[in-house]
């Protein structure tokens, strides 16, 4: 099965690295998935009975390794490490 992703990350730009930069620290990633049973439901709080839960927000620190665990377990991804 085919699944489709999109997600989104927040950050907060509190520390300054330069003059003109600042460090983005993600503070919460959110992601949704869909399937081509779920593709056209506006809803993302319903579940879908091909892919399940379609909307994942993760809010622990570090938010990297929450986010690669849910890719690697739940879409069924290779490898995200890199």
């Amino acid at each position: 099965m085919t699944y489709y992703s999109y997600s989104m990350i927040e950050t907060s730009q509190d520390k300054e690295i330069s003059e003109t930069a600042k460090l983005h620290v993600p503070i919460l990633v959110c992601l949704q998935k869909f399937c081509i049973a779920c593709e056209m439901q506006d809803d993302y709080e319903q579940d879908c009975a091909r892919c399940g839960k379609r909307q994942h927000s993760f809010l622990k620190t570090p938010l990297a390794i929450c986010f690669r665990t849910y890719a690697n377990h739940a879409l069924g991804a290779r490898s995200l490490s890199r």
